[in-house]
Formats: structure tokens, C-alpha cells, sequence
């Protein structure tokens, strides 16, 4: 089913949006300009990845007929890839979806370039698995086992004062997530929680959806940044998001509590100039008898060592960030 033709629709005030300009709607397409600003701060003068997946998967929700999350769409995969020009936290972008025959394309892109910074495409009740899932079920199955020792025996990680995920000193509403490292049954997980005291769900509760659930874009965001420390942990290089592939099986109500966890499964490349990691991961929910994957996903990123020098700087606290950097096991 397409669009019937549309104007340009004002965003509504429910929930926190990632798109705060009007979006014009078309047959079947749908186009926003977005400033960037501090509001989508990744690390230091750049927008995170998470939050441009999030622009794409709400455009998609809000822009087109039928809309992208409707219950009856479940399981929904993504696939988000990105590289091409740059962008910064001063640039205004194009954020674009276009429905087409049994999937959504969508697309970012700088003012005035014709190439993309990250292309995505959505496509929604498709039963079969991808490749990498027995991978991920391996994983989520020994987290699974690890149980209360991941809370117990959790390393912390250090985060950064700005970040729309991690960040300790915002302006702007952020998730102000807190990230982990454990080794259980020889394989080190990065791990968060989600949404296990009333101050935290507060927190994931302010991006919603029109209809209230919880925006799949911050759990998007999360288990980016879950895999991204996964593949620290692993290499202790910092690196940039290359690929993202996921599968979204349900919506979030507000209110749950989930565990979103990660694992570095290979690297490529032997020097730190040119080293690829690939991870998995999924966000599990805590204290329900299913336990049930709410998500998984499976990723690349490429290492770059400018970045990881900046980490040793700009990451808090000092000795934590020192402690991760100096020792293989912290």
C-alpha cells in the first residue's frame, strides 16, 4: 500500500523526536532537512550513528502509509551501512525514505552532496534468518547462563561527557547509558542495562512514538555503541560504524527492563590502520518468564587510530580510561 498524496506534515509533540522539522510526504516517499546540533552529539563534533538510524526508522514510521511499526509488521530487519562524506554537528542533512516493492530504502545525505552518508534498507515480516543469527544465539544463550554474575562481575567501561548514549553531562536529554565488560565462559561481553529503576525508564520513556511505545531507535543506538565497546574490549582501538544489521521481533512498551549485550566474533587486518572488527549482540528482557530476543543484531566497524588517541583524552574517568588502555585485563 502507498501514500495518498500528502503536504508537508508539522512533528506532533508526542514523545521525543529525532526529527523536529516538517516532513513532506509524497506517494510512496518521504524528505526532511535536519540541522544538526548538540542534540545528536556522538563523539565530540560528530553526530552518532545510532542517531541517524534513528532519523531513518522514524521517517519511515511517520512519513509513509502504512506506517513502518504498526504490530502487524513484526519482525522488522534493518540494515543500515555507512561512510561517503562526513558530516558535523554544523551541517544540515537530507533525511529520506522511499517505499519500494517489498522494502523501504532510505537515505542520509549532506546539504548539497549527491552522495550518502548512510544508506538503510527496511524491510518488515520477513521470517526467514540471516546468516550471522546462530552466531548471536550462541552468544545470547551464554549470557543467558552468566545470569546475575553479569551485574556482579561487571568491569566499567568509561563514557564521554557529551554523547547522545553515554554521555555524563548533557544539555540536551541523552540515555546516559553506562556500559560494562565481563568474561564469561571464555567470551568477553560489553553489556548495559536498561530501564531497571524508575529514574532510568524516565529516561528511555522520553523518545517515544506517536502511539507511546518506546522509539526502536534508542534501542538501535544502544546496541551500536554495546557492539562498538565490544570490539575495544577485543582490539583496545576505537573505532567507527561501517555496517549495522538487525532484527527488531516486537515493540517496547515503557516500563520494561532489558539487557543489551554484545561480542567482538573476528577481527580483519593486522595493523591498527587497517583492522576490521565484526560483532553481535541483542537486547534481552529481564524478569519475564520468555526471554525472548527483543532484538539482534550483527555489525562491522573500522578501527581508526586518530580516534582511539582521542579516547585516551576526551574519555572519563581518567583512571578508568587509563586502565583499559595500559593493561589487557583490566
Amino acid at each position: 500500500m502507498e501514500n495518498d498524496d500528502q503536504g508537508p506534515k508539522e512533528a506532533d509533540d508526542v514523545g521525543g523526536h529525532f526529527i523536529q522539522t516538517p516532513i513532506a510526504c509524497e506517494s510512496g516517499r518521504a524528505l526532511a532537512r535536519v540541522p544538526l546540533d548538540s542534540r545528536h552529539q556522538g563523539w565530540l563534533e560528530l553526530p552518532h550513528g545510532g542517531v541517524l538510524m534513528s532519523m531513518v526508522l522514524e521517517l519511515a514510521h511517520r512519513g509513509l502509509l502504512p506506517p513502518l511499526l504498526g504490530q502487524e509488521n513484526y519482525p522488522i530487519r534493518t540494515s543500515f551501512r555507512l561512510g561517503g562524506p562526513s558530516l558535523l554537528l554544523s551541517d544540515e542533512i537530507e533525511v529520506g525514505v522511499e517505499r519500494q516493492e517489498r522494502e523501504i530504502r532510505g537515505w542520509i545525505r549532506k546539504q548539497d552532496e549527491r552522495s550518502p552518508t548512510l544508506t538503510a534498507r527496511i524491510q518488515s515480516g520477513i521470517a526467514d534468518e540471516p546468516a550471522w543469527m546462530a552466531e548471536v544465539d550462541r552468544i545470547a544463550t551464554t549470557v543467558e547462563k552468566a545470569g546475575r554474575e553479569m551485574k556482579d562481575r561487571g568491569i566499567p567501561l568509561p563514557y564521554t561527557r557529551n554523547c547522545f548514549v553515554c554521555g555524563s553531562e548533557r544539555k540536551q536529554p541523552g540515555l546516559e547509558r553506562r556500559f560494562y565488560c565481563v568474561e564469561t565462559a571464555g567470551l568477553q561481553v560489553a553489556f548495559t542495562f536498561m530501564g531497571l529503576d524508575p529514574e532510568d525508564q524516565e529516561k528511555l520513556s522520553v523518545y517515544r512514538l506517536p502511539e507511546g511505545q518506546i522509539h526502536p531507535g534508542i534501542l538501535a543506538a544502544i546496541l551500536d555503541e554495546t557492539l562498538g565497546w565490544a570490539g575495544f574490549i577485543h582490539t583496545r582501538q576505537g573505532g567507527v560504524t561501517v555496517r549495522l544489521e538487525s532484527t527488531l521481533f516486537r515493540s517496547i512498551e515503557p516500563g520494561e527492563k532489558m539487557l543489551c549485550f554484545g561480542a567482538c566474533t573476528g577481527t580483519r587486518g593486522k595493523s591498527p590502520a587497517h583492522l576490521f572488527w565484526h560483532a553481535t549482540g541483542g537486547i534481552l528482557p529481564i524478569g519475564e518468564e520468555d526471554f525472548s530476543p527483543v532484538m539482534l543484531a550483527s555489525g562491522q566497524w573500522l578501527a581508526m587510530p586518530k580516534l582511539t588517541e582521542e579516547m585516551k583524552t576526551h574519555l572519563t574517568p581518567a583512571e578508568w580510561t587509563r586502565r583499559w588502555f595500559d593493561s589487557e585485563n583490566p
